[in-house]
């Protein structure tokens, strides 16, 4: 995926950016700057510069036992609430006054929830290239092992058979759905992890061909997709 470290931040939620003081700002909204994310710390500047936009939408993560209250907040100030994860105490939603959120005292950081597209300079990798880098492919077979494969699904064929044990539509809020791929690229990626060769005549194998899949979809049939998605 492009944009790695900016997912990175969004799946670990470490946001330690510098302060940095905006001229024409009270002193409330310069204390909350290092809850946010760069990107929205420039959308603020240019709030206070007059210019207007429209609601965008963040992840928002919140302090341990302020889920209620954030969740309160949310409600009376009309942002609509998209997702919530609760592993890692985060919300998606669509806010428009960002520095009047990252304000309130339940919240412990705001970042944007970016988009996402497949890099698809991965296309070219083969079986061939994996195993002069890791090792013959005959080296492993996979029996007994899972492999989630987070992309933009799994087409079923015959180099899969019966071993994709589960596949769930991030792109449509993780329901459990017949598995497909509209875009190509996980099917791909699923095909070097351990496609068995069988539409090939054994000439493109993966690596470990008897694993099990489960799909997990969070890119959509033009292979992008967002933060929260992946999340």
């Amino acid at each position: 995926l492009r944009n790695f470290r900016a997912l990175a931040l969004g799946i670990g939620l470490t946001l330690c950016g510098l302060h940095v003081p905006v001229s024409g700002q009270s002193a409330p909204i310069q204390q909350a700057e290092h809850k946010l994310d760069t990107a929205l710390r420039q959308r603020m500047k240019q709030r206070a510069r007059g210019q207007r936009h429209e609601p965008q939408r963040v992840i928002v993560r919140v302090k341990p036992n302020a889920i209620a209250q954030a969740q309160g907040m949310f409600k009376a100030r009309g942002h609509a609430v998209r997702r919530f994860h609760r592993l890692f105490r985060t919300f998606v939603i669509d806010a428009r006054n960002i520095d009047e959120i990252a304000q309130h005292p339940a919240i412990e950081s705001i970042s944007t929830d970016a988009d996402l597209q497949a890099d698809v300079d991965s296309l070219p990798v083969t079986t061939s290239l994996l195993s002069r880098t890791v090792g013959s492919p005959s080296s492993w077979t996979g029996a007994g092992i899972g492999v989630a494969v987070i992309d933009s699904g799994l087409e079923p064929s015959a180099d899969f058979g019966a071993r994709i044990t589960a596949f769930y539509d991030f792109t449509r809020g993780g329901i459990a759905t017949a598995p497909f791929d509209d875009y190509g690229h996980g099917t791909h990626v699923a095909s070097l992890i351990g496609g068995s060769g069988v539409l090939s005549s054994g000439a493109y194998a993966g690596m470990a061909p008897n694993v099990r899949f489960v799909g997990l979809k969070v890119l959509d049939s033009t292979g992008g997709g967002r933060t929260s998605d992946v999340i």
